[in-house]
């Protein structure tokens, strides 16, 4: 299956309606075709398009579709399959609506944020279904934490953060860290605003690609929080 042109659905949005975006997708090819191509024109709807309102079309709308392509197959490998397509929406949708990313472009609702912490406990609830390995969960674990921050639930998020901080030899030992640091600064915990500075410092120092990333996300996210 070709999958369609972004103006296509742009135009069926515009100018039919939601439902005629969703009509057009699912009627071009088998189960498994329509669901990659949800998968591909959402990161496409973010990434090349920074259209959020066609995120959380594609995205809902996909998730349903994996659900129901996974209820009505027979075969196992297939549910599966469909299952794990739905989780992947389901985490994108909760990590493109995060305003701790601070994208360029990117405006995001309340009603955006509202369903992007929906949707990261959902991926949590596919994941643990799943059995998927443990980095995934620690992954879960992270988007609830970033979204319930966004939602003003500190301490929740604090409790997430700490569950998906990794073994410290993993490459992103640094970042996670630094969001379990970075909420308890928020916290008001004692001490916790010179242990934020000085993880920052030891991130610097490293002198490694992973460090400089995880400082520049950690400071972007300290930026958009502490003026909410």
């Amino acid at each position: 299956m070709e999958i369609p042109p972004y103006d296509t659905l742009v135009t069926l949005l515009e100018h039919v309606d939601a439902f005629a975006v969703v009509e057009h997708l699912q009627a071009l090819g088998d189960g498994e075709e329509v669901s990659a191509a949800y998968d591909q024109l959402l990161r496409d709807a973010y990434w090349e398009h920074k259209d959020l309102r066609m995120v959380m079309l594609l995205g809902t709308a996909g998730i349903y579709f994996n659900f129901v392509q996974a209820k009505v197959t027979t075969d196992d490998a297939a549910r599966m399959k469909f299952k794990s397509a739905a989780k992947r929406l389901a985490y994108n949708i909760g990590s493109f609506s995060w305003p701790g990313w601070a994208e360029q472009g990117i405006t995001i609702t309340e009603s955006d944020r509202v369903r992007g912490l929906e949707a990261a406990r959902l991926n949590m609830r596919l994941a643990l279904e799943l059995q998927v390995p443990f980095d995934k969960i620690e992954a879960a674990a992270w988007l609830m934490g970033a979204q319930l921050l966004a939602a003003g639930q500190v301490e929740e998020a604090l409790f997430q953060f700490r569950y998906a901080v990794p073994e410290e030899e993993h490459k992103d030992y640094g970042l996670f860290l630094g969001y379990v640091l970075l909420a308890e600064k928020l916290l008001g915990v004692t001490g916790a605003k010179e242990k934020y500075e000085l993880h920052l410092g030891k991130l610097r120092e490293g002198g490694t690609e992973e460090g400089k990333f995880a400082e520049g996300q950690l400071e972007t996210a300290r930026g958009v929080f502490e003026r909410k």
